[in-house]
């Protein structure tokens, strides 16, 4: 379980260059913790499902660790549990959790709104995707785990997606 700096005191890269830390460490020490570096998955739910995404999709060195910046922070799956794809979307440029994640308000910040989006770092190269969302959720609405889904089968990138009725954030 990784532990990354939150917001407000932390904004966005910050906690994911925790999370792409966290990986590089993994690599690193793998024969000590007896980790096989070619099996990672980065999985989480909400805030973690989104930076599980993120680890997963997002290859933009400024994104990666500062501290080893070649270091190899990939991860080969991603299970993501309602976790926010779109920074975006009306709804979430208006959340004030997404607001607080960023530091600025949208009309201030668009490149970091995009840049923090795992949707905008999607390409056939990605790993394989479990998504989990209920569609009840009123904290992400499941038309984000909707969107994500189609856009990984339009770039052929293997993915199951369990929409589950009844089940809220």
């Amino acid at each position: 379980s990784v532990q990354y700096r939150l917001t407000p005191e932390h904004v966005f890269p910050a906690n994911l260059q925790d999370v792409k830390c966290a990986i590089a460490f993994l690599r690193e020490h793998a024969a000590e913790y007896m980790i096989d570096p070619a099996r990672i998955v980065a999985i989480g739910g909400s805030a973690g499902g989104h930076l599980a995404l993120m680890a997963g999709y997002a290859q933009d060195p400024a994104l990666g660790c500062p501290d080893k910046p070649e270091a190899d922070t990939s991860v080969q799956a991603v299970v993501n549990i309602y976790g926010v794809v779109d920074c975006t979307t009306p709804v979430a440029i208006a959340a004030p959790q997404v607001i607080g994640y960023i530091g600025k308000p949208y009309a201030e910040a668009k490149a970091a709104y995009e840049a923090a989006s795992p949707l905008r770092h999607l390409d056939a190269n990605d790993p394989p995707t479990l998504t989990i969302h209920g569609v009840i959720d009123e904290l992400v609405p499941v038309s984000q785990a909707d969107t994500l889904h189609t856009r990984l089968n339009e770039l052929g990138v293997a993915n199951h997606y369990d929409r589950i009725e009844g089940w809220p954030h």
